[in-house]
């Protein structure tokens, strides 16, 4: 008897597998001339991912959250200001906030996109509101152009936390370009995952680059001179020679993406909840979204059949206890509603069209039963 085939969440080793020899060569290469920090291959990488997304600037930072981190640096926030943000996201999206020194305001989430909206923003904005970070949740785009609206004429920033999400686009423009700033990850599962850790932010303004390109080398001003209080956040030269070569072969990934995520909808729209799209909205799925009555019921019974699945996030950050002293009496129904009936399921280039089909079946199988 054949064993049970396992249908993974991700598959970090696929991604990897027809590029190793490339990998090697390019690290053989960095290791024959010495240059392991701030060498060709992070310019070429920062050209190339500007490029991509059609903003003017890009730098390579060492991961997602000292992007964030940098990005609200860059903005001159600190203590006595105010950041709003989602309640469901990765944590380093509100710790950003904290380790900056301002103060997370939360703004509840739209129940079909899961992402912010100017309805749920517009209440929380106070004369100490100095950015908003939104997420594009999954790789599903939030509504950042109506966002910016809202925000402009009262010249609040929008930073785009696009870490779940390059490759998405809005009405044509790639998520991440349309806000401030945009920072994304690369940490291995992501959509365009390295080897590692390291991040991007992004921006059309030219002074808010070079305050990113001085805040991530301690402040430094000019050789060995420094005007300010920065970190150590800069990526190394492999881990920027594997994204590099990653972003080289990204189309192919991207397309399985969507095709899956396609499949995904034709087969389970209509009789599961789903996170779903906002009108010009092209989601480049980091991972895909059932809303489900039973979670943990359909849970098992899809692990029983060799189908890997995830929750992410079980609390959103007003219920995360570390975080709850920030959140005082804090209630917000729609993120609250959805950090107790999203599941994850199987999304990933590695798959087939045939491996999408067998999950849905399978989850539609487990609601009739």
């Amino acid at each position: 008897m054949n064993a049970q085939k396992t249908l993974t969440l991700f598959d970090v080793q696929g991604s990897w597998r027809p590029l190793v020899n490339k990998a090697k060569a390019r690290i053989e290469t960095i290791l024959q001339e010495g240059r392991f920090v701030l060498g060709p291959f992070t310019q070429e990488l920062e050209e190339g991912f500007a490029r991509s997304l059609d903003v003017g600037h890009a730098s390579a930072v060492s991961s997602g959250t000292s992007g964030l981190y940098l990005a609200l640096k860059a903005l001159d926030i600190g203590p006595g200001d105010e950041v709003i943000t989602t309640p469901m996201s990765f944590i380093a999206t509100v710790h950003a906030i904290l380790l900056a020194g301002a103060r997370p305001v939360l703004a509840d989430i739209d129940p079909k996109h899961f992402g912010l909206s100017p309805e749920t923003i517009a209440p929380k904005i106070t004369q100490r509101t100095r950015a908003v970070i939104l997420v594009h949740l999954f790789g599903n785009p939030a509504p950042a152009e109506e966002i910016v609206e809202l925000l402009a004429p009262k010249g609040i920033a929008l930073i785009e936390d696009a870490c779940q999400a390059f490759g998405a686009k809005r009405n044509g423009k790639s998520l991440g370009s349309i806000g401030t700033l945009g920072v994304f990850s690369f940490y291995p599962t992501k959509n365009l995952g390295g080897a590692g850790d390291g991040g991007m932010v992004v921006t059309s303004d030219e002074i808010l680059h070079s305050r990113i390109r001085s805040l991530k080398l301690h402040g430094e001003a000019a050789e060995r001179s420094f005007g300010a209080l920065g970190i150590n956040g800069r990526m190394d030269e492999i881990q920027a020679a594997l994204i590099l070569l990653r972003l080289e072969e990204f189309e192919s990934e991207a397309k399985k993406r969507v095709t899956l995520g396609r499949l995904y909808r034709e087969m389970l729209e209509g009789l599961v909840g789903l996170q779903t799209p906002i009108e010009g909205a092209e989601p480049l799925w980091h991972l895909f979204s059932v809303r489900l009555q039973e979670r943990e019921r359909i849970r098992d019974a899809l692990a029983l059949r060799g189908i890997q699945t995830g929750v992410y996030y079980p609390l959103p950050f007003h219920k995360v206890p570390h975080l709850m002293p920030y959140f005082p009496d804090e209630r917000l129904e729609t993120a609250e509603a959805l950090a107790s009936s999203v599941l994850q399921i199987p999304l990933h280039p590695g798959m087939e069209e045939a491996d999408a089909v067998f999950a849905a079946s399978a989850l539609l199988a487990t609601l009739r039963s």
